[in-house]
């Protein structure tokens, strides 16, 4: 309450956020500990540059714990990063700080950032089991992850799915690891199941991002993951193969 008090701005941002937001007073009333945060990180939200540089100091902190687990302890700390900076969004937005442009990019930022590192995260940890494809060090070799919807558009909103698609190319076995010899199509799903996982699973820190793989080819009844040759063929046509539909060659647009 002192604190609050030395910051008045603060305190009308709050007032003001409680009268206006059904969704960000749950969130604040259910971890009141995020106000200690916003003191820290403002109430103005930081740009979309300042944001991606949160996500990875936060998320190489927490790796270099070495008492815990430090891909929970990566996952943890986006959890928290997401909830602080939504809550300033809100702020922000609740006292027009800023368009509704600014902060769709800035939400859109934050669901990017923490896309990027979600998938980082699950393939280091896939890459310490499974090795890694033949000739290089970079376990997200040869995997793509494609934004789709209001993600790609840069125009995401309050709680918005986070729309992608995962596109691969390679199909030689994995080397080094502990379990090395996995097929790479195996790698990737693997990859991409743990990242999703780490993006949408409940968590003490908070809840994650809806995520939404149906427009893939083939949607929920076509596999998780597809090779970029496969896409070519399914958006291209021709033969006995699916073709995709006007609305999804349309949805390439956005993505």
């Amino acid at each position: 309450a002192a604190r609050l008090a030395n910051n008045p701005d603060l305190a009308r941002a709050l007032g003001g956020l409680l009268g206006t937001s059904d969704a960000r007073a749950r969130a604040l009333i259910t971890r009141p500990e995020l106000v200690d945060a916003l003191l820290t990180v403002g109430v103005e939200a930081p740009d979309e540059g300042a944001i991606a540089a949160l996500i990875d100091e936060r998320t190489r902190d927490a790796l270099a714990v070495t008492d815990e687990d430090p891909i929970e302890q990566a996952v943890g700390a986006l959890r928290r990063t997401m909830r602080e900076v939504e809550l300033a969004v809100g702020l922000g937005d609740m006292g027009q700080a800023f368009s509704a442009g600014e902060v769709s990019r800035r939400l859109t930022a934050l669901a990017e950032g923490t896309t990027r590192r979600c998938f980082t995260l699950a393939a280091r940890e896939a890459s310490e089991r499974f090795g890694l494809r033949p000739g290089s060090t970079d376990p997200l070799d040869g995997i793509a992850v494609i934004a789709m919807g209001a993600l790609a558009a840069r125009e995401l909103g309050y709680g918005g799915d986070v729309d992608v698609i995962v596109l691969y190319e390679g199909d030689e076995d994995t080397v080094g690891g502990r379990r090395a010899g996995v097929t790479f199509a195996e790698f990737v799903a693997r990859v991409t199941q743990r990242a999703i996982a780490f993006l949408s699973a409940p968590h003490r820190d908070g809840p994650g991002y809806a995520v939404d793989v149906r427009l893939r080819p083939s949607g929920a009844q076509g596999t998780l993951i597809t090779t970029l040759a496969a896409f070519e063929r399914y958006h291209r046509g021709g033969g006995d193969e699916p073709r995709g539909a006007g609305w999804e060659r349309q949805a390439l647009i956005r993505a």
